[in-house]
Order: structure tokens, then C-alpha cells, then sequence
């Protein structure tokens, strides 16, 4: 049996199961909070905020769904929305998350506050010491790492250059933004260590990069991958791909959507390939469960496993 409700698109419905009517309450609070349109940055940040508390709800208790074994799950929140609602919903929180990081990187420039003032600090302190375990970005022979997406607070730049012996390239097409992650890497005392690449990701060239990091916003995906696969230089490419429900906060690029693209050559001159044993992790790499790894090594590192 399927319910009916109304969605937050004119004439469209949402099409519920019996159970997901009766328990899944997140989403309906989800739906009706996506009837707002936010204007002040004080009303982003509040519908920015909800809409993350509602979606990691419902990613919480899709987890206790599956440990109590219930034959029942609740849909991918990404695939229950409307496109319009989801385009919407990553919209709202790519400019939450946008306020927050121009905020307080114009703070620690002013030097009002420190960096570990970041509300998501914690969560990109563990996310980068588990992509540095798994790429031994700290080994002496690494000299240059590249981050393509930086935003306005390259945080996850920083803590690469505060916990390796690497330099930093950071890319961030939009000017304002690299100027203000600029005064930030200066403010705090790290422009020897870290460069920050004002240029389209897809044009920049990558042929002497060790390392590679995606930004789960990083995008178009398929183009700049294809740019930093160019040569089997870089021996190792590290994608952030969000879990679960939290795929309705960014346009990620999961496991299953790289496969057959790099397996029937669709994206051309690929020298990389998946990390054997790796594939879709089960596990999050930090404290929200809100990202995911996918790992890729050239071919010519993959001869040694």
C-alpha cells in the first residue's frame, strides 16, 4: 500500500509506504522546512542548521533500523526528494556551510578567533588524519598534495600542512574566495607551506601532484578527474563521497557511479584504478558518518600490491 502527500513542489506528490508514513518523521520535517525560502543570512544560517539536524536524524535511525535487522529501511533521502527539492535542499546548506566558513575565516584573519573555532573542526581533524593514514601523505618522498575545492577556510589544506612535511596546492576557481583563504593561510603563519591556485580545477595541471583530494563539493567531477588521471603520476586519488542520507547535502560521486565510466574508458586517458579490498566502505571516517572514502592508486603503484 502507498500514501500520497503533498510535496513542497506546486501539483507534485510524495509517494510514501505504510511504514515510512508512520516512522519516518525526519523527512516530513525535512519537506516542510524546504517550504521556506530564507533571505537574511541570520534565516540561512537557522534553516541551514535544521535542515542538518533532521537529515542526520533520519540517518540515525536508519542506522537503528538496520542493527535491530528490520527487513524494512527508509529510502535514500536523495532519492525520495523531488529533484527540485533536492537541488534546493543542497542549495540551502552549500550556503549554510558557506556563511559559516567565510565567517570565521574573516574572524581568525581579524584575529578574533582560532581555527578550531570551525564548527565541523572535529570532523575534518579526523577525516584528513584518515586520508592521511591511507595515502601515507607523511612519508618523506611525498612532497605535493592538492586539494581541489578550498571555499573561503581551506581547513583541510591547513591540516595537511600542519601534519605532514608536504606542500599544499589548494584550487578554488572563484577569486574572492581564494583571496580570502589567501589572508587566512598568511594569518596563520603557513603561505611557505601551503599555495592557493586561483583556476578552473579541469585546467590545471597536476603532472607533478603526489596526492590528490576531492572535496565532496568539487565539481564537474567527471572532467577534473579525468585532468588529474592524465599521467600515472600522482600515485594516489582520494575522492570524498558523503554516506547515506547525507548524499542529499552535496552532488557526491559514489563507488557505483565511477565503475563503469573508468571501466569502459568513458572517461579517457584514466591511469588510475580502485584500490584493491577497498570499493564502498562501511565505515565513516568521521565523528557525523557524514563522509566516505573512495581511494585510487595509479597503475603503476598498484603493480606492488
Amino acid at each position: 500500500m502507498k500514501f500520497g502527500r503533498l510535496s513542497t513542489i506546486e501539483g507534485s506528490t510524495h509517494e510514501f509506504k505504510d511504514y515510512e508514513l508512520k516512522g519516518d518523521e525526519p523527512f516530513k520535517k525535512i519537506v516542510t522546512l524546504l517550504r521556506e525560502n530564507p533571505k537574511t543570512k541570520a534565516e540561512k544560517i537557522r534553516l541551514g542548521q535544521l535542515l542538518e539536524q533532521f537529515v542526520l536524524e533520519r540517518k540515525k535511525l536508519n542506522t537503528e533500523l538496520s542493527r535491530s535487522h528490520q527487513i524494512v529501511e527508509l529510502a535514500p533521502l536523495d532519492k525520495l526528494l523531488l529533484k527540485d527539492e533536492l537541488k534546493k535542499l543542497q542549495k540551502i546548506f552549500g550556503d549554510y556551510e558557506g556563511i559559516l566558513e567565510e565567517d570565521t575565516a574573516n574572524k581568525i584573519i581579524k584575529g578574533e578567533v582560532y581555527l578550531e573555532s570551525f564548527p565541523y573542526y572535529k570532523r575534518y581533524e579526523k577525516l584528513t588524519d584518515m586520508e592521511i593514514i591511507k595515502s601515507e601523505a607523511s612519508a618523506p618522498d611525498v612532497k605535493n598534495i592538492c586539494m581541489i575545492g578550498g571555499g573561503w577556510l581551506p581547513i583541510s589544506a591547513i591540516m595537511y600542512a600542519q601534519k605532514t612535511k608536504a606542500h599544499i596546492h589548494v584550487v578554488e576557481k572563484i577569486p574572492y574566495r581564494a583571496e580570502i583563504a589567501r589572508k587566512v593561510i598568511e594569518k596563520l603563519g603557513l603561505k611557505d607551506k601551503i599555495t592557493i591556485i586561483n583556476q578552473k580545477a579541469q585546467e590545471v595541471d597536476y603532472g607533478q601532484m603526489d596526492i590528490i583530494v576531492f572535496a565532496a563539493m568539487a565539481d564537474p567531477k567527471y572532467k577534473i578527474l579525468e585532468k588529474a588521471s592524465d599521467t600515472d603520476y600522482p600515485r594516489t586519488i582520494i575522492i570524498r563521497t558523503p554516506l547515506g542520507d547525507t548524499r542529499a547535502f552535496y552532488q557526491g560521486t559514489y563507488y557505483e557511479d565511477l565503475i563503469g565510466p573508468i571501466s569502459y574508458s568513458k572517461i579517457k586517458s584514466f591511469n588510475h584504478w580502485f584500490r584493491p579490498g577497498f570499493g564502498v566502505q562501511a565505515e565513516p571516517t568521521d565523528p557525523d558518518g557524514i563522509f566516505n572514502l573512495i581511494i585510487l592508486d595509479s597503475i603503476r603503484v598498484l603493480d606492488d600490491y
